[in-house]
C-alpha cells in the first residue's frame, strides 16, 4: 500500500472526512487490481532496464522516457487535487491511467527527446535520482526536515548523473549507462514487487514528492525490517544488473558488432562497440609499430572491406568535401570518412 505497515489508516480523522490517498498503488490492505496491474509493468519494465539496457537502448530508452513523463504527470496531479476529491468517483483510475497515456504519448510524440535525448542522458540522470531516492528512504520520513530540501538533495544526484555525459567521450560512457540504468532498473523492479507485498516500501517515493496537505496528513513513511530489506535488495539487483551488462551484454555486442558499413546498425552504441572492437584488433600493430602510424594503420584496417560503401559515398562526398586532405581531391582519401560524419 502506499502508507506502511504502521501507518495504513487512510482516513482523515481531523475533518471526519474520509480521504484516500491519490493511487499510486491502491491503499486498501491488499493489492488492488490497478496495483497488481502497475507491479506487473513495473517489474518487466525494470528488468529490461536494469539487464538488458544496452542490447535494447532504443526501446529501454523508451522506457525511460515513459518513466519520466508518467512520473511527471502523476507529481502534477497529486499536487494539484484541490479541493478533495478533485477528480470524482473515478479518481483512482484517473490516477492511474492520466500518467499511462502521458506518458506513452509523450516519449512517442517527442521524437528528438525520446529518441536522441532521453536514452542516454535522462537514463543517467533518472538513475541519479533513483540512488538520491534510495539514500533518503533509509529513514523515517526522509533524513531531512524539508519536503524543499529532500528535492533538492534527489535532484542534486540526478544532477549529478545527467553531467556525467558530458564529462566522458562516446566512447568511455558505456560504463555510466550500465551503472544507472542497471539501477533504475533495479528500484522499478522493487518498487513493483511492493504492489503484491505491500511492505510500506511505496510510501517513500510518494512521501518525498506529493507535497499536498491533505495526502501529508494520510501518509507516513516508517523503516521496518521489510523495507530495509527491500533497500538492500535494490542495490543487489543493480550489482548483479551492471555485472550482465557491462560485463556479458557489452562483450556480446562486441563479438557481434558489424562494420559500420552495415545500415541495419541500430545506433550510436554498436559505433561505439565496433571502435573499441577495432582498436583491440589494433593494438599489436600500435605496439610493433608505434603512434605515429597507428591512426593511418586503423584507418586502413577499419576500411579494407569497405570498397563497395566508398563508391556509393563518393557520389555524395565528392562535391561536398572538395578541399579537404589539404585541397587533395583523391576519391579514396575524400571518401574515408565514415557514415557518422566523423572524419578519420
Amino acid at each position: 500500500s502506499i502508507a506502511s505497515n504502521s501507518s495504513r489508516n487512510n482516513n482523515d480523522t481531523t475533518s471526519g472526512t474520509n480521504i484516500t490517498l491519490p493511487i499510486l498503488v491502491n491503499p486498501s490492505a491488499g493489492s488492488s487490481s490497478l496495483s497488481i496491474l502497475l507491479g506487473g509493468i513495473l517489474i518487466l519494465s525494470g528488468i529490461l532496464v536494469c539487464l538488458l539496457f544496452m542490447k535494447y537502448i532504443k526501446i529501454a530508452g523508451s522506457i525511460i522516457g515513459f518513466y519520466v513523463w508518467g512520473s511527471l504527470a502523476w507529481i502534477l496531479m497529486a499536487n494539484s487535487e484541490q479541493p478533495y476529491p478533485g477528480y470524482g468517483d473515478n479518481r483512482d483510475y484517473l490516477y492511474f491511467s492520466v500518467p499511462i497515456f502521458i506518458g506513452e504519448f509523450q516519449q512517442r510524440g517527442n521524437l528528438v527527446l525520446a529518441i536522441s535525448f532521453i536514452k542516454k542522458n535522462v537514463s543517467v540522470a533518472l538513475g541519479g535520482y533513483a540512488f538520491g531516492i534510495t539514500l533518503m528512504s533509509f529513514k523515517d520520513s526522509g533524513f531531512l526536515p524539508s519536503h524543499g530540501l529532500q528535492l533538492a538533495f534527489m535532484s542534486l544526484f540526478g544532477t549529478i548523473g545527467f553531467a556525467i555525459m558530458f564529462l566522458f567521450k562516446d566512447n568511455e560512457r558505456i560504463w555510466p549507462l550500465a551503472l544507472t540504468s542497471s539501477f533504475c532498473g533495479a528500484y522499478s523492479i522493487i518498487l513493483g514487487v511492493d504492489q503484491f507485498l505491500n511492505f510500506g516500501f511505496t510510501a517513500a517515493p510518494v512521501a518525498f514528492v506529493d507535497f499536498n496537505l491533505q495526502h501529508a496528513k494520510l501518509l507516513r513513511y516508517n523503516v521496518n525490517g521489510k523495507v530495509y530489506g527491500l533497500l538492500g535488495s535494490i542495490f543487489v539487483l543493480a550489482a548483479i544488473g551492471f555485472y550482465v551488462q557491462f560485463k556479458i551484454v557489452f562483450d556480446y555486442l562486441q563479438s557481434g558488432s558489424q562494420n559500420p558499413t552495415d545500415y541495419g546498425m541500430r545506433d550510436d552504441l554498436e559505433k561505439i562497440t565496433y571502435e573499441k572492437k577495432q582498436a583491440a584488433k589494433m593494438m599489436p600493430i600500435l605496439n610493433s609499430v608505434g603512434h605515429n602510424t597507428y591512426q593511418q594503420s586503423m584507418q586502413e584496417k577499419r576500411f579494407e572491406d569497405d570498397d563497395d560503401y566508398l563508391i556509393r559515398q563518393s557520389q555524395i562526398l565528392y562535391p561536398t568535401y572538395p578541399q579537404r586532405n589539404g585541397g587533395n581531391t583523391n576519391i579514396v582519401k575524400m571518401n574515408r570518412e565514415d557514415k557518422y560524419g566523423g572524419k578519420i
